[in-house]
């Protein structure tokens, strides 16, 4: 969804508003993180430096995404990138 589309929807969100949405999902999940950054303008997308182990970021993917699904929907946002640090 691009994010001239979702502003057209009934409901608005700020892009801060899923940024905070993001780090209350990994601190939930028990993971710190660093930064999150967007990475397009036209594509609601993120990427976040995270404190974990590699083996632990398909997981954390996971859990974000269900998060992310129940509160804004599924379609909402196109793509999260995680690094480990």
């Amino acid at each position: 969804m691009t994010y001239e589309e979702y502003m057209q929807g009934d409901v608005t969100v700020s892009i801060q508003a899923i940024e905070e949405l993001l780090a209350c999902a990994i601190e939930d999940y028990g993971i710190h993180h660093s930064r999150i950054k967007r990475m397009d303008r036209e594509e609601i997308a993120f990427s976040v430096k995270v404190n974990a182990p590699t083996t632990s970021l398909h997981a954390l993917y996971l859990h974000v995404r269900e998060q992310l699904g129940i509160q804004l929907g599924d379609d909402v946002v196109s793509y999260v990138q995680f690094v480990a640090r």
